[in-house]
Formats: structure tokens, sequence, C-alpha cells
């Protein structure tokens, strides 16, 4: 799965989970290796 099938798949949880404000993704020579996200109860 490419970058954009991964955003897509994050996106179409529909659940906000995964949101700019909480979330980062780090690309390696064009695949993601690596997705950290926020949490704060």
């Amino acid at each position: 799965m490419g970058c954009e099938g991964i955003v897509e798949a994050m996106q179409a949880t529909g659940i906000d989970y995964f949101v700019p404000q909480n979330t980062t993704v780090r690309v390696e020579g064009g695949k993601v290796v690596e997705i950290n996200r926020v949490y704060v109860p």
C-alpha cells in the first residue's frame, strides 16, 4: 500500500482519531515507516 493508500485508509475509518493536530507520519523512500499519534485523555 502506498502513502496515498495509508492516508485514505486512515480517513475512511470515519473516526477522527488520525487528524493533523495529533498525528505525524514519517516517509522514507516513498514508504511510510512510522506513524505517531499523540493521545491526551
